[in-house]
């Protein structure tokens, strides 16, 4: 499927820019390109977006059987780490966007 594709390659994309700034890499732990096509299949995934330009990330799995879920994965770009970007109360002018 197209739209899959993209939005792994999205995934992928943003992640790669991030990688080195998780302790340890993701890329360390698995291969990023597999990880990012897992998070597509399996997880619920926002963007946080600026004009078109990903931010920032959030991968969440939610099991609706169970009453459960958990975040699989969260970044934003080092430029934004410290400052809030995360808060809905500082972030008025980006949006959140869910791709998946």
């Amino acid at each position: 499927n197209n739209n899959f594709e993209l939005c792994a390659n999205r995934v992928y994309n943003f992640l790669s820019k991030i990688d080195l700034y998780y302790e340890p890499p993701i890329s360390s732990c698995t291969d990023l390109k597999d990880y990012s096509r897992r998070l597509v299949e399996r997880a619920k995934i926002f963007f946080l977006t600026n004009k078109d330009i990903d931010l920032g990330i959030l991968a969440i799995y939610i099991n609706n059987v169970e009453n459960f879920g958990f975040i699989s994965s969260i970044g934003v770009m080092p430029e934004l780490q410290g400052l809030g970007a995360g808060q809905a109360g500082k972030i008025s002018s980006l949006s959140k966007k869910l791709i998946i």
